[in-house]
């Protein structure tokens, strides 16, 4: 499914009676939905930009244990491309999250309240509003659970999100390749500034089904369940699939890259200069490690054209 702004919004209202079990306090007395109910309650940021027309895209990753990343030193190469990306890569080397589940650093990141006042019903705004009061078309593409984006009142100018509805309650989304397409159009798009953002589901469990075939560098052995995972035998298996998940991502961070560095959009003046910039924000350690890490990855890709 690709739902536009409208059309989201509009499952979204169909959906309030599950939104309303998991975000308390969501709709006012005359039973308005969450999305609506965002919309009355934002305030302006007094966001402006100058300068030439430029591309900001934003990954927010998922599950993504910096110590089973390469670049950051694992012996394992699991991540090829972002180690050869050199000095054109910022890795930040002491980036902490602020929580260790989806539903809760996401709305940190994208609002900026800290976790020991953590509120959803005192959100007024998000980055994504940020971006467009200060003049940038926004998409937001998301392959992930929309109510996480939703719950903290992510409205973009194109709202992407491309699985059925029903693998978010079967828990089966497909492979993040699933947002290319939409990133390509997104990036086709020509005469103004422009803020991107991708939500992914990374290297959530369960791991086996976060990456092809043809990536299965470590071998898993069988089918990785809840069930057999728990098995002492499996430890090393379950490790070994987490490892290809990674590769994945690695794969994934790479069709982003290059197509950013594949823009050429024109700058308002001959002196002014022309930017694509890509930051991927890892946002959870996987669930076999949570109680011990929540260091994330935290990259910053700037090019320039």
């Amino acid at each position: 499914m690709r739902a536009q702004p409208g059309g989201i919004h509009r499952w979204h209202r169909r959906q309030s009676a599950h939104w309303h079990r998991h975000v308390p306090g969501r709709a006012d007395a005359h039973g308005r939905g969450a999305s609506e109910w965002h919309r009355a309650s934002k305030a302006p940021y007094g966001a402006s930009r100058t300068g030439p027309e430029e591309v900001h895209i934003l990954i927010i990753g998922e599950s993504a244990r910096r110590a089973s990343w390469s670049v950051y030193g694992y012996e394992r190469k699991t991540t090829p491309f972002l180690e050869q990306l050199g000095g054109e890569a910022v890795f930040f080397q002491h980036a902490v999250a602020d929580a260790n589940y989806t539903a809760r650093v996401v709305p940190i990141l994208l609002t900026g309240m800290s976790p020991d006042r953590f509120d959803m019903a005192s959100v007024r705004g998000n980055l994504v509003d940020l971006a467009r009061e200060a003049g940038y078309s926004t998409a937001w593409l998301m392959n992930q659970d929309p109510h996480i984006s939703l719950a903290v009142g992510v409205h973009a100018d194109q709202m992407h999100y491309p699985p059925p509805i029903s693998s978010v309650m079967s828990g089966h989304l497909p492979r993040d390749e699933v947002l290319l397409p939409d990133l390509q159009r997104a990036l086709e798009r020509r005469g103004a500034a422009q803020f991107i953002g991708l939500h992914v589901i990374g290297s959530h469990w369960e791991y086996l089904s976060r990456y092809p075939p043809s990536f299965e560098r470590y071998d898993v052995g069988h089918d990785l369940g809840f069930m057999s995972a728990s098995s002492p035998r499996s430890g090393q298996h379950v490790v070994n699939s987490y490892d290809n998940s990674v590769i994945y991502t690695d794969w994934f961070l790479q069709q982003v890259i290059e197509r950013a560095r594949k823009l050429s959009v024109r700058p308002p003046s001959p002196s002014s200069p022309t930017m694509a910039r890509t930051c991927l924000r890892s946002t959870a350690t996987p669930a076999t490690d949570r109680p011990r890490s929540r260091r994330t990855n935290s990259i910053s890709l700037p090019s320039s054209g």
